[in-house]
């Protein structure tokens, strides 16, 4: 099981760049809030994670814009693979929404 998934939302236009981690619990969807982000496109969203044993690795990400509202919702799709043996490349999987 994935208990935590680490976060990273960049934009190289503008070098913006805030990472975290956001906690899952008893579910297969992640949801959190980010604040501070400034208006405007070309965003990325990136999500990853690893099982406690380290067997399984997921990794997901999309593009989003923020409006001038300041609100943007993003959905992630993950794919999930075993975690890669020294010099192999991992498998993947579609896996659920974050």
């Amino acid at each position: 099981m994935i208990n935590t998934r680490a976060w990273k939302i960049a934009n190289s236009t503008t070098s913006f760049s805030e990472s975290g981690t956001a906690h899952l619990q008893f579910g297969n969807t992640v949801s959190f809030q980010v604040g501070g982000i400034p208006t405007g496109a070309g965003y990325t969203a990136t999500l990853t994670g690893t099982t406690a044993d380290g067997s399984l690795t997921c990794a997901g990400s999309a593009t989003f814009a923020v409006s001038l509202k300041g609100v943007a919702s993003v959905h992630v799709t993950l794919l999930l693979g075993r975690a890669p043996r020294r010099g192999s490349r991992p498998s993947w999987r579609r896996g659920g929404n974050a």
